[in-house]
């Protein structure tokens, strides 16, 4: 979100995204303004502030991995009150569909609300919230407020309020909300059979691994170094699978070092059943793995086939390359710096990729093992 400028008690507190809380039986949402920079200490304050006192601790919480959710503090938090936490898999959005949902309506209502130039979305998000526990919802068949309140509250703009005039009896008003509740929980079943139903018209069954099997994992929503992403592998590996779920159709895939900042458990749609190449029938596919080049078996030293990506460390004053060696497949792709790069390479990358980047050598001393060590991943924007 654009960034916007609130004080509190005295103090200018930027706020640039919205803490989205979706309660799972009646849908009510609660928006919590927050920077990019909030930490997981302030998320669980903003929670005991904001959301315990008017709906109370959760059983459960659905939420995806970010770093915040996966910090000690918020596990600390969910620990100490009994709350039992439920993330998603990697690039799964479907675990948390109902939030999904809210999000674009989200995104709807704050257009809709700061058109013609207008940014103060910070402004508009008391409204936008009201507005979504008002909205009908199809699944429950009624609005948020009277499934959760047992009534729809007057908004700004209404002309008379929609809450009985004379008091509703204790008991009678206890009886409606449990008659509400029962409905809502009918409605909720209907819903999820019916879209369950029209979901497997089309859908194939997943396909059942087993532990030890080997598996390709797709490319799409992996960070990798390429400098074309169009041409970049679609799948990488293979890699061994390491634990199943069945009732969730996940998998835990043993990854290489470079892949260490990626959570190893992956939904079914992200892998592909690894077949082996036929060296007899494709023997041009085979991967040899060629040794040290004759003129430098003493220092094996190994020769580089292309450049992919560049990148540079400030702090080190140095430039890195992200390398294909010759013979090697794309799973032995590493960084070097930049002097073990020669200067024929670099120029061709940089014909490629219109980049000026400083150059050397043509060969580089590799070790024999097939790991390599690799901090983190790099993407490379063209």
């Amino acid at each position: 979100m654009p960034p916007k400028v609130r004080k509190e008690n005295g103090i200018e507190v930027i706020y640039d995204s919205i803490w989205v809380i979706v309660d799972r039986f009646s849908a009510m949402k609660k928006l919590i303004p927050v920077s990019k920079e909030v930490t997981s200490h302030e998320l669980c304050t903003k929670f005991i502030e904001m959301v315990y006192p008017e709906w109370g601790m959760p059983d459960n919480i659905v939420s995806d991995r970010d770093t915040r959710f996966t910090t000690a503090p918020w596990t600390k938090f969910c620990k100490d009150h009994h709350i039992e936490r439920a993330m998603s898999t990697a690039y799964h959005p479907r675990t948390d569909g109902q939030t999904e949902v809210a999000n674009k309506a989200i995104i709807q209502l704050v257009k809709a609300k700061t058109h013609h130039g207008d940014t103060n979305w910070l402004g508009e998000l008391p409204f936008i919230q009201a507005t979504l526990n008002r909205t009908m919802d199809a699944s429950r068949n009624a609005t948020p407020f009277a499934v959760a309140l047992g009534h729809n509250p007057r908004l700004i703009g209404d002309i008379s309020t929609l809450v009985p005039a004379t008091p509703e009896k204790p008991a009678a008003r206890i009886q409606r909300l449990n008659m509400r509740q029962i409905q809502t929980r009918k409605n909720l079943v209907k819903a999820k059979m019916e879209q369950t139903e029209n979901s497997n018209r089309r859908r194939r069954a997943a396909p059942h691994y087993q532990k030890g099997d080997k598996v390709l994992l797709s490319t799409k929503n992996l960070p990798l170094a390429s400098a074309y992403p169009k041409t970049a592998p679609e799948f990488v590996g293979p890699f061994t699978i390491t634990a199943t779920y069945p009732q969730t159709d996940n998998y835990t895939l043993q990854l290489p070092a470079e892949y260490s900042r990626l959570h190893p458990t992956f939904h079914v749609e992200s892998l592909k059943k690894y077949i082996p190449n036929d060296d007899i029938k494709f023997p041009s596919r085979k991967d040899e793995k060629p040794g040290p080049l004759p003129q430098f078996k003493d220092e094996e030293l190994y020769e580089v086939d292309r450049i992919l990506a560049a990148r540079t460390k400030p702090r080190m004053g140095t430039v890195e390359y992200k390398v294909k060696w010759k013979g090697y497949n794309y799973t032995h792709n590493s960084w070097v710096t930049a002097e073990n790069v020669s200067a024929d390479l670099v120029d061709e990358f940089n014909q490629r990729t219109s980049s000026s980047l400083p150059s050397q050598k043509k060969y580089y001393k590799k070790k024999k093992s097939t790991t390599h060590k690799r901090k983190r991943l790099t993407v490379f924007l063209e």
